[in-house]
């Protein structure tokens, strides 16, 4: 599809990026998408020509799904008791892997395809890099650790399926090509399954701690009635 600004080739080199009109242009050094990257937006991607119906399933879907995360976990909390502090930890692990995701892709600073001119930039997106998708990462993160938690495996199962949706209404939009969001279900998945494995260590080492209390004060009070009886 056209772009009006030529062949995205692969490598660092200095590169035009485009900016809303009323701004200049400015050059600026950055990792360029590889080739089958590329080639995959080219049949992912809306481009600067969209497909109307496509893009108003694209547009809502790449907000409203966040919102609908917050109301499964929600509705989980309020049906099971035992599932509110693994809600907890969910909100405490997408924070974490928020702030994560963030940081990595100022640090390697890579452009989005709007950024390019490979497409319109249909959410007035920032133009801070897309590598890893903070999106992704964080929804395959809550997806991850919910599919570890029994009471919470179904709707982990629901949030898969809204991130994977989510992805690819972003890459269609221009807002990340398609190894953005690849790249953010791995890392996602990595440190949800890691913070579920952690929580269980946790609780583990919890209860055995409250045992071990609790038989230690109870050998204390057997030696007290021994020595009560014995006097």
């Amino acid at each position: 599809m056209g772009s009006g600004h030529g062949p995205i080739r692969s490598g660092n080199e200095s590169v035009i990026v485009p900016t809303r009109p009323g701004h200049k242009a400015l050059p600026r050094s950055r990792p360029m998408p590889s080739p089958l990257d590329s080639l995959l937006f080219e049949q992912l991607g809306a481009g600067l020509a969209a497909d109307p119906r496509l893009l108003q399933l694209a547009l809502p879907m790449s907000s409203v799904a966040s919102w609908a995360i917050v109301a499964l976990l929600a509705l989980g909390a309020v049906r099971h008791r035992g599932a509110r502090l693994d809600a907890l930890w969910v909100l405490l692990c997408a924070a974490g892997v928020g702030l994560l995701s963030h940081a990595l892709a100022a640090w390697l600073d890579t452009p989005r395809p709007f950024m390019l001119g490979l497409s319109a930039d249909f959410v007035q997106h920032g133009r801070r890099g897309g590598l890893p998708s903070t999106h992704a990462s964080v929804m395959a993160a809550i997806a991850a650790f919910m599919r570890w938690r029994p009471l919470l495996r179904q709707a982990g199962g629901v949030v898969a399926a809204l991130a994977v949706a989510t992805g690819l209404a972003r890459i269609y939009l221009g807002v990340h090509f398609p190894f953005d969001v690849l790249a953010g279900f791995v890392l996602g998945t990595v440190c949800g399954t890691a913070a579920a494995a952690l929580r269980d260590r946790l609780a583990l080492w919890l209860r055995a701690s409250a045992q071990a209390t609790a038989e230690a004060s109870s050998a204390r009070q057997s030696a007290l009635s021994a020595r009560s009886t014995a006097a």
